[in-house]
């Protein structure tokens, strides 16, 4: 720190006035004891040590002042990492508020469409109950009965198995401690076969996938962390990146450091705004929600690698111009 410097430069001038104080009086001391001396030598010794002095007090005085502004900014320092912790809890509090206010706006719709149904299927069994025991059951009314139990039935179990879906989204989002063991495994070969398991999609829109990290690099990690990851990244530029574009390359570059891992994505697909790569992150965003997106697939992503695995993403991209992620992940060899 400045002012840190400032006060030992401060030190280390007064340590030398002093000593050419003492230096001062030492030779003036002597001059008056040595009978050929001039008294005159010795009064501008005494006038040259009032000046050290006075010099030396002002030192002083600088010096405590600069202490007490050190002391200050320290203050000053620790109220303002208390103010970021605070203001981080806050915002810890309001991802927290906007993922279960998301939560409970996606588990609504299809929640609700069931209960509906349910509700219509009872109302039908209790009026085709009734004309059973009134005896008034014709061939009609049952095969009308059997076929709306049949609609009502397919309803709700499509939208069981949403809510199952999204139930499931939100573990992965919460990203468990428990989720899976620590294991050593080859990266190149993991991500080779994470990409084969989307090489029929990727086929279709004949787009290629260039694998640039070493054979030699193994690591150990959460193995269905990092397939999750790669998955989610080709994912994304299949039904987002080249969802009006036939063909394509994507590109996978890993780099091992001392310290870390780093792995850049890239894909030559449509891109995405400023906008939307400021909110790509973000819980429940998404530009695709009317073919189905909830939004939490990138934040699931975001979660696994900044809390799961303790690293880094960053997303750019331009319209047109497709998109790089990268990762810095702690190297875990």
């Amino acid at each position: 720190m400045l002012m840190t410097k400032d006060i030992e430069q401060h030190q280390a001038e007064i340590i030398r006035l002093n000593k050419i104080i003492d230096v001062l009086t030492t030779r003036a001391e002597q001059g008056i004891n040595n009978e050929s001396s001039d008294f005159s030598l010795f009064q501008t010794a005494i006038t040259l040590e009032e000046q050290v002095r006075t010099r030396t007090e002002e030192l002083n005085t600088a010096l405590e002042s600069l202490t007490r502004s050190n002391i200050e900014l320290d203050l000053s320092l620790n109220e303002l990492s208390q103010m970021q912790q605070q203001l981080v809890a806050s915002a810890k509090m309001a991802s927290l508020g906007h993922l279960v206010a998301g939560v409970a706006h996606e588990l609504n719709t299809p929640i609700g469409i069931c209960v509906t149904a349910a509700s219509c299927l009872t109302e039908k069994t209790e009026k085709i109950d009734e004309a059973l025991n009134n005896n008034k059951m014709t061939k009609s009314a049952l095969t009308q009965y059997i076929s709306s139990v049949a609609e009502v039935m397919d309803l709700m179990s499509t939208n069981l198995a949403k809510t199952s879906s999204l139930i499931s989204h939100f573990k992965q989002a919460s990203v468990d401690a428990t989720y899976e063991d620590i294991t050593i495994f080859n990266l190149h070969k993991h991500i080779q076969k994470v990409v084969g398991t989307l090489s029929e999609q990727l086929a279709t829109k004949n787009i290629k996938v260039n694998i640039n990290c070493s054979c030699s690099i193994v690591i150990e990690s959460y193995a269905g962390v990092f397939s999750q990851i790669i998955r989610s990244l080709l994912i994304n530029s299949l039904f987002y990146g080249y969802d009006k574009k036939g063909t394509g390359c994507i590109d996978i570059q890993v780099q091992q450091e001392e310290n870390q891992l780093t792995l850049v994505y890239q894909d030559d697909g449509k891109g995405m705004s400023k906008a939307v790569v400021n909110n790509i992150f973000e819980p429940f965003f998404t530009t695709n929600r009317n073919k189905g997106g909830t939004g939490l697939d990138m934040f699931i992503f975001y979660n696994l690698i900044t809390q799961k695995l303790g690293g880094e993403v960053t997303c750019s991209s331009e319209l047109d111009n497709g998109v790089v992620f990268k990762l810095n992940l702690p190297n875990l060899t």
